[in-house]
């Protein structure tokens, strides 16, 4: 599952309150005049949205119109989503937001061994996951576009292709360029040896989000670009949340 996982985000992805604080995030660059173009066919489209788009389809504006035209259409359809009708998905505690990087990107949590396929459907799975989305979004701090990801995928975690297809689409094709780094955790010697031969397939940029961390389920690396304050106490932290009740804190 974990190399479904990161082989899905370098194919398709190219909290706790805390004191405020400005960020500045490196904006996606593209051409001034190109930008320009892209923005005068979506008026209402925020800038940083309309950037996002042009990188994913690489500047080619024909290419990125399409997927805002794809990308507004589902948004009409799918929101907004209340809390109300994923309540009992968000209650699994599979999917979260909860605290922030050193830099102050949100930190994006998927937590395996609590993923069930067949507790529900993968429309009500992804639809809890676009609500978690949305409101991450929301609530992200000034400066900050992108989501620090987490995917703690221990000996155990189901392999559910469904979901990951389902979810690498979902990223793909509605939150492009919301990504800034993906942890991955624990890892062994295979995973390790597998992920170097499909890292080669994938753009380099992509690919070196992407990092698989050693040290079991409290990594040491994970505490330097995660403040302990805004860590799972099972993950090495001080956050007394627990969203695996059936691991104990070291």
């Amino acid at each position: 599952l974990k190399l479904q996982f990161l082989y899905f985000i370098g194919k398709k992805m190219s909290g706790d309150p805390v004191e405020p604080k400005i960020y500045k995030e490196a904006i996606v660059n593209v051409d001034k005049d190109v930008l320009n173009e892209f923005r005068a066919m979506y008026p209402e489209v925020e800038e940083s949205a309309a950037r996002r788009f042009l990188a994913a389809r690489g500047g080619d504006v024909k290419k990125a119109k399409a997927m805002m035209d794809t990308h507004l259409a589902w948004r009409k359809k799918a929101l907004p989503i209340s809390e109300t009708a994923v309540r009992k998905q968000l209650d699994t505690n599979m999917f979260f937001v909860k605290g922030v990087d050193r830099e102050g990107h949100p930190l994006l949590h998927f937590i395996g061994p609590n993923h069930v396929s067949k507790n529900f459907s993968i429309e009500k799975t992804t639809a809890m996951m676009t609500y978690v989305l949305e409101e991450g979004i929301k609530d992200m701090l000034p400066g900050i576009e992108k989501f620090t990801v987490l995917l703690f995928l221990p000996s155990g975690t189901e392999t559910d292709k469904t979901l990951v297809q389902a979810a690498s689409k979902l990223f793909g094709e509605n939150y492009p360029e919301r990504m800034y780094k993906v942890w991955v955790f624990p890892t062994g010697m295979l995973s390790r040896g597998i992920w170097s031969i499909i890292k080669v397939f994938l753009d380099p940029v992509t690919a070196k989000k992407v990092t698989l961390l050693s040290g079991g389920r409290q990594p040491p690396e994970l505490k330097e670009h995660v403040d302990p304050t805004n860590l799972l106490k099972i993950f090495g932290g001080e956050v007394n949340f627990n969203p695996c009740p059936q691991l104990k804190p070291k």
